[in-house]
């Protein structure tokens, strides 16, 4: 059974068609049906100051959080990432070094070979 509802609520920039929301500019698309309600427990400060967030925003607690846990988890994505590309340069620094010796010592033989040809020339 399919549900037909339309609801466009423009200070929460959300659109809800036919059981699909569409959230802002991402259009980011949700079906209402996969939806689960958690419980989380709050420190009553911090839920007072989600209260008076919501409350200036003509928001409502649910999308506030959901928000809130996107932001989040797009951060801790990127922190990952980082450290990722992190530990890359690390163990690429090494591999560098390694090559740069090598280099030089390669170098040093062949700087050592042309004085040695120079010097028979003279």
């Amino acid at each position: 059974m399919v549900k037909y509802l339309l609801v466009l609520l423009t200070h929460l920039n959300i659109i809800v068609y036919n059981n699909i929301s569409f959230y802002g500019k991402y259009l980011e698309v949700a079906l209402l049906d996969n939806v689960k309600r958690v419980m989380i427990s709050l420190p009553h400060t911090l839920l007072q100051e989600v209260d008076g967030f919501v409350q200036k925003s003509s928001g409502n607690r649910s999308e506030f959080i959901r928000e809130a846990m996107k932001l989040y988890l797009q951060e801790k994505k990127k922190q990952e990432i980082r450290e990722s590309l992190r530990n890359g340069y690390i163990e690429m620094s090494e591999i560098n070094r390694e090559l740069a010796d090598e280099g030089i010592s390669f170098d040093a033989k062949i700087m050592l070979y042309y004085e040695e040809s120079l010097a028979e020339c003279e």
